[in-house]
């Protein structure tokens, strides 16, 4: 998790205050949610951010990026945030979200929204750029937070298309306060401020009234103006020849600004513009320089639209909008070297354990066998820590070959398909991988265990598609392959030996691998595992009209509850 998702962004020196809006904003915390919605460069998030540190405001900042749309991933962001107000906040939520068997995301929400009563002051959730947000559940999920609140939590949505919620009830129940594009259009007023006190630009009346035709309070326009104004003599004069609609002015101020620079910071700029994010070491090895520091600290003292994520300056990211017009440009001018530079940034990335972005990044060079070597080194952690969305985009992005000739991503990759329900899609890969597995990796020293991953994600298709026999046959063939060094894939692999049994009945069976699936929990030291084996087994041990046995394990399993010693994610998930 980045810390810099968190960091309340700071608005610096030039920042025009706007004290008609933070009043708006105010009103809005009588409410369940504020609104902020607008198309880009309308300064959303610093009329946000400057409106919290002015007014002071308790709040989390969660900046959304496309890596955000796994739903247990979103959350736990979410709850990890409002913890900084209160430890206790959410502390079992956030366990129960670890856990790999289907989550109840209701009582999760309903044990997060209860904790937020704790708090003994109002707090406010910020969800900057929140259109970026295209999973369904999440938004289901926000929805159902909206409904559900305590008086105490307001949540506050930035961004560039209004989100699928009930927005006409929140409206009729006076929980809703809007502010859009024509509320965040800088007025005359906020112009002048802009131009003449804090940029000391002298404007006439004039200027600034054409200013205001040309951009019609486009913030991002108006800084863009800024920036090919200043140092000019004939401001007026200069400021008469622009015309045409707001995309044609904006192509011609961006060629402006990029002809005042020097060619050093003109490369600077539009190489460095395939980052998302970026520090200065991350720079100079992207570009082979080595004065990324010095060029980073004058691009934010000129307002280059370059934005600090932490109170500590290191690491950058430049406005969206101004990112994409240098991209565009890079594209024209250094499409031979873009390849190059991604790889660079993919090993720079690597070597600082940054591995999410070291495969996006080798994905952009295009050159897939960096990303799936990269991917089969730590597919299982992205795995075991839920990173579930990774894995289905980074899937998504491969060629289908080289999936099916890697088994070790295969596995995992179909594993994710057959959970996101594409059945057909996860059977024809696992039914590829594994010819070209048998057929060339027999001596492989890890045959045996990749085998057994192999065939218990069989299994977990088969028992889906109700097939009985072959969920038997293949949760057999897993646990005969599987390492005794793995209890963890062992455990699991007896659990769906024992359903497949139960779907059978076939008790005496289902017993005796639930049996051997809690023996392997306690050598993984895995209470989840545990317990759900404990109560598959007593619930074999019913079926099979063992009473005295199964109340017996019953009753341990909450003892053990009652007496906390368990997992907190636990408790909540099963209590």
């Amino acid at each position: 998790m980045l810390l810099t998702k968190f960091h309340i962004p700071s608005t610096g020196d030039k920042v025009v205050h706007r004290a008609a809006l933070f009043d708006k904003l105010n009103k809005g915390l009588h409410g369940k949610l504020i609104l902020v919605s607008a198309p880009a460069g309308y300064g959303k998030s610093t009329l946000i951010s400057d409106w919290i540190i002015k007014d002071e405001i308790p709040a989390v900042w969660y900046s959304i990026d496309k890596r955000d749309n796994d739903l247990v991933e979103f959350l736990s962001s979410i709850i990890q945030g409002t913890k900084t107000f209160n430890q206790e906040i959410g502390a079992h939520a956030i366990e129960v979200l670890k856990s790999p068997q289907k989550l109840d995301l209701e009582k999760i929400l309903e044990s997060f929204i209860n904790d937020l009563l704790k708090l003994k002051q109002d707090l406010l959730l910020v969800l900057d750029d929140f259109h970026l947000i295209e999973n369904y559940e999440i938004l289901q999920m926000i929805a159902f937070i909206l409904e559900h609140a305590p008086n105490n939590l307001h949540i506050l949505i930035s961004t560039r298309s209004d989100p699928a919620f009930p927005l006409a009830r929140l409206r009729s129940q006076n929980e809703l306060l809007e502010l859009r594009s024509s509320e965040l259009n800088f007025t005359l007023n906020d112009i002048i401020t802009l131009f003449n006190k804090n940029l000391k630009l002298d404007l006439t009346i004039d200027d600034i009234h054409l200013l205001k035709s040309k951009t019609e309070g486009w913030i991002a326009g108006l800084q863009l103006a800024a920036l090919t104004i200043q140092g000019r003599d004939d401001i007026s004069d200069y400021l008469k020849k622009f015309a045409g609609d707001n995309r044609y002015i904006m192509d011609y101020l961006m060629e402006e600004v990029l002809s005042n620079q020097t060619q050093e910071v003109k490369d600077f700029l539009l190489k460095t513009s395939v980052l998302e994010r970026f520090s200065a070491p991350l720079c100079n090895t992207a570009l082979q320089i080595e004065n990324s520091q010095q060029l980073l600290e004058s691009l934010e003292k000129e307002n280059m639209f370059i934005i600090p994520l932490d109170n500590e300056k290191i690491w950058f990211r430049y406005h969206h909008l101004f990112a994409d017009l240098l991209n565009q440009h890079l594209i024209h001018k250094y499409q031979d070297e873009i390849n190059g530079i991604h790889l660079k940034v993919s090993k720079w990335f690597e070597q600082n354990r940054f591995i999410y972005e070291a495969i996006v990044h080798a994905l952009k060079a295009n050159n897939a066998d960096r990303a799936m070597n990269l991917l089969n080194e730590n597919i299982e952690g992205h795995w075991v820590r839920g990173d579930h969305s990774a894995i289905l985009e980074f899937g998504k992005q491969l060629p289908e070959q080289k999936i099916i000739t890697n088994t070790k991503f295969c596995i995992f990759y179909t594993w994710m398909l057959i959970t996101a329900g594409e059945i057909k899609k996860a059977e024809r890969y696992l039914n590829e991988t594994e010819k070209i597995f048998i057929t060339n990796n027999k001596d492989d020293d890890s045959y045996k265990d990749t085998l057994g991953k192999l065939s218990l994600t069989y299994a977990l298709l088969y028992a889906l598609l109700g097939k009985k026999e072959m969920v038997i046959k293949y949760s057999e063939q897993a646990i005969s392959n599987l390492s005794d060094k793995n209890p963890l894939w062992n455990g699991w692999a007896y659990v769906t030996f024992g359903d497949a049994y139960l779907m059978n009945a076939n008790l005496a069976e289902s017993e005796k691998s639930y049996s051997l699936a809690i023996d392997n929990a306690k050598k993984a030291n895995n209470q989840y595992l545990q317990i759900t084996a404990k109560y598959k087994y007593a619930l074999c041990l019913a079926r099979h009209g063992k009473y005295k046995s199964a109340f017996q394990i019953c009753k341990e399993q909450l003892d053990f509850f009652n007496s906390r010693l368990i997992d907190d994610e636990l408790y909540v998930n099963y209590k």
